[in-house]
């Protein structure tokens, strides 16, 4: 859980213990204390906009407003970690995560054109929590962060991997002689 209170803007320190958070790949819930205190005019949906844009690395990460002093929504807050701790160590097959690798390179292929094109060939589930994959290619020089970044986002769109860190491992194919 990342405990922020929601009566303060979003500070260097929470910006760098939220990129440590998606850089160790943990599963992580957002948490907004002292709900209790927003004027009622302000919704939910403001928050979220606005760690959204203070917080990108944490995008796909669930979001939890309460009450700590009230106890309000504690426990549900509580129920979003175990939520995360069972799709965290979801696994799926190889077949499923093919299909949602060749949708997401119909959409957006990677770069390079000719023989030298990054190609993506398969890839596998390797291990859970965090989920981790890996992504036999021609060469995996030839994918740029970016890249990596839209196919985790992705992966999370099609697989049942919606809120927690992926782990992509490419590895280049090997040549024969």
């Amino acid at each position: 859980i990342l405990m922020l209170d929601v009566m303060a803007p979003v500070t260097e320190e929470d910006k760098r213990i939220g990129g440590r958070i998606e850089e160790e790949k943990k599963p992580c819930e957002v948490v907004l204390n002292k709900f209790d205190l927003v004027p009622k005019d302000r919704s939910p949906d403001e928050f979220a906009g606005y760690l959204a844009k203070t917080m990108p690395v944490l995008s796909y990460a669930p979001l939890s407003m309460i009450s700590a002093k009230r106890g309000e929504r504690v426990w549900e807050a509580l129920e979003v970690c175990g939520e995360l701790y069972a799709q965290a160590g979801a696994r799926v097959s190889t077949p499923d995560l093919n299909r949602a690798l060749d949708a997401a390179v119909r959409t957006r292929s990677p770069a390079g054109r000719g023989p030298r094109a990054a190609r993506i060939y398969y890839a596998t589930q390797r291990g859970t929590r965090p989920p981790r994959f890996i992504v036999f290619v021609n060469d995996p020089r030839g994918f740029a962060p970016d890249y990596v970044r839209y196919l985790e986002n992705k992966m999370r769109e099609f697989l049942p991997f919606r809120e927690v860190p992926i782990r992509l491992e490419f590895r280049g194919r090997k040549r024969r002689k």
